[in-house]
C-alpha cells in the first residue's frame, strides 16, 4: 500500500471545503462532469439496463450518489485505500457496498460489467510499472468495459510550473496510445472533456462504446464480420428483412464458411451468384468455397463461365484463375485440365505457360517464364509456381526462401507448407554434410513465424 497516496487523501479529507475537494478534485461540478463522461463506456441502451460497477478510489461515494440521481439501476461496489473515507461513505449510503481494499494487491477474481476509476491513477505509484499493472488488472476485472482518466503534464504546464505536482503521475496522450495498444484490445482515448487529462475506455468487444440499436441488421452483421464474430453475423443475417439481398447472401456464405458449415455456405453463394451474375465478387466467393471443399471440377466450371457472363474485368478474372491453379498444383489431372484454359492478360498467359511447363516436367522453362512475370509486375502470384519449379530442380534453399515469402503473405498456404517440410528435411541432411548455404537457410527458417517450430525440430 502506497503511504504517499494515503497521506495525500488524508490531508485532502481534513482540509477540503466540500466533498469533491475532500478527495482531491477542484470542484463538485468537474467531478460530476468526469462521472458523466466515464459512464459513457457503456452505451445508453446498456446503461438503461441493470449493470454491475466497480468504483475504484470511490472516496466518499459521490459516484454512487450520481448514479442514484440519474435513476440508474446498478449493482455497485466502491473500494478505496482510505478507511476514513470508506466509513463516511457507508454512513451516507447504508444500502451500498463499500470496502477498504488495496485493488492492486487484492486477490479477488470478481468481475464487473464496468470497472471505473476516476482519479485513482492521478497520483504516482511506487513505480510506473505499477500504474500499468493497475490498468491491466482493471481490464481483467471487467466483463464489458473499463474507464479511467490520466493527467497530462504538457497541458497543465500551460498554467505555469506551479501547476505541476511531484506526486502526480502524468502520461501524455500519444504515450498512452502507444502503451495501451500493446494490450491488443479495443479502446478509445478522448481529450474532449478537459485539456489537462485524457479519458481512456477499454472494451471487451469491438464498438462497445456506442449503441448499435440504431444500426440496421445488415450494418450490425457487417461489423460482426469485421470483428470475426461470425456466429453473431450469421444470426443477424438470418433475421434480415430482405433475405434475397445479394449482400446478405454473400455475407451469410462467408459467415457459414468461417463456422465450418461449407455445404450451407455454397448454397448461399450460389444464390448470390444468381442475383449478381455480372459481379466477380459472388463468383469468387463460390469458387473459393468449392476449392476449400475439394470440388475442383465445380470450381473450374464456375471459372470457365466468367467470360461468358462478363463478370469483372480481365485482370481480376486472371487473378481468380491463378487462385485455382495454386490449389491445383498437387492435382495432376485437374492441373492438366486447367492448363487448357486461356488467360486474358499477358501476366496471366505467362503464369499459365509456366503451369504447363511444370506439368510437362520442365521446371527450368517454368522459372524462365516466371522471371518474365517478375519483370512485368511484382506480386505474390508467381510464388507457388516458383516454389514448385525450385523443388523440381532440387534447389531446396531457394524453395525454402520462396516458401517463407509466401507464408508471410498467406500463413495457411498448403503449397508452401507442404514444400517447405520436404525442403527443410533435405537441407537438414545437407547441413550434416557441413553445407554452409543449407545451414544459413535453416537458421533463417528457425526464426520464421510459421516454419520456425518445424525447422527447430530437425536435426
Amino acid at each position: 500500500m502506497n503511504q504517499d497516496i494515503l497521506s495525500f487523501y488524508a490531508r485532502s479529507l481534513r482540509i477540503g471545503n466540500d466533498r469533491a475537494q475532500q478527495v482531491g478534485w477542484e470542484s463538485e461540478a468537474l467531478q460530476r462532469a468526469r462521472f458523466a463522461a466515464l459512464l459513457t463506456a457503456l452505451p445508453p441502451g446498456r446503461r438503461r439496463e441493470r449493470f454491475s460497477l466497480l468504483d475504484i478510489g470511490c472516496g466518499l461515494g459521490e459516484l454512487y450518489a450520481y448514479l442514484l440521481e440519474q435513476g440508474l439501476t446498478v449493482d455497485y461496489f466502491g473500494i478505496d485505500l482510505h478507511q476514513a473515507a470508506i466509513e463516511q461513505a457507508q454512513v451516507r449510503f447504508p444500502n451500498a457496498r463499500f470496502d477498504c481494499v488495496d485493488f492492486l494487491g487484492s486477490s479477488s477474481a470478481q468481475r464487473y460489467d464496468l470497472v471505473l476509476c476516476s482519479g485513482g491513477l492521478s497520483l504516482r505509484f511506487e513505480t510506473e510499472q505499477q500504474s500499468w499493472s493497475f490498468i491491466e488488472k482493471m481490464y481483467e476485472s471487467s466483463d464489458l468495459a473499463v474507464s479511467f482518466n490520466v493527467q497530462s503534464a504538457r497541458a497543465l504546464s500551460a498554467y505555469g510550473p506551479s501547476a505541476l505536482r511531484h506526486d502526480f503521475w502524468y502520461c501524455e496522450f500519444e504515450d498512452l496510445a502507444r502503451r495501451l495498444s500493446e494490450l491488443g484490445v479495443p479502446m478509445q482515448l478522448r481529450n474532449d472533456l478537459l485539456p489537462s487529462e485524457t479519458l481512456v475506455f477499454l472494451y471487451k468487444s469491438w464498438a462497445s462504446g456506442f449503441d448499435e440499436a440504431a444500426l440496421s441488421t445488415l450494418e450490425r452483421a457487417e461489423l460482426a464480420m469485421q470483428r470475426r464474430d461470425y456466429g453473431r453475423a450469421r444470426r443477424e443475417l438470418e433475421q434480415a428483412a430482405h433475405p434475397q439481398n445479394e449482400r446478405v447472401q454473400l455475407l451469410l456464405a462467408a459467415a457459414l464458411a468461417y463456422e465450418g458449415r461449407s455445404a450451407e455456405a455454397i448454397e448461399h453463394a450460389k444464390q448470390a451468384v444468381a442475383l449478381l451474375a455480372t459481379r466477380l465478387e459472388a463468383h469468387e466467393t463460390l469458387i473459393h468455397l468449392y476449392l476449400e471443399q475439394g470440388q475442383y471440377a465445380e470450381a473450374e466450371a464456375e471459372l470457365s463461365g466468367l467470360i461468358a457472363k462478363d463478370a469483372g474485368d480481365p485482370e481480376s478474372r486472371d487473378n481468380l484463375r491463378f487462385s485455382v491453379h495454386e490449389r491445383l498444383l498437387g492435382e495432376q489431372d485437374a492441373l492438366a485440365r486447367a492448363c487448357e484454359a486461356q488467360a486474358e492478360t499477358e501476366t496471366g498467359r505467362a503464369l499459365l505457360l509456366a503451369s504447363r511447363a511444370l506439368f510437362d516436367g520442365a521446371p527450368a522453362r517454368a522459372l524462365s517464364l516466371l522471371e518474365q512475370v517478375a519483370r512485368v509486375r511484382q506480386d505474390a502470384r508467381p510464388l507457388p509456381l516458383e516454389i514448385a519449379a525450385n523443388m523440381g530442380l532440387r534447389r531446396f534453399d531457394v524453395a525454402v526462401r520462396k516458401c517463407m515469402a509466401l507464408l508471410d503473405l498467406d500463413p495457411h498456404s498448403s503449397v508452401a507448407r507442404g514444400a517447405a517440410l520436404t525442403a527443410l528435411r533435405q537441407l537438414a541432411a545437407a547441413r550434416r554434410r557441413s553445407d554452409v548455404e543449407a545451414t544459413a537457410v535453416l537458421e533463417l527458417a528457425q526464426a520464421h513465424a510459421v516454419l520456425g517450430p518445424i525447422a527447430r525440430r530437425l536435426k
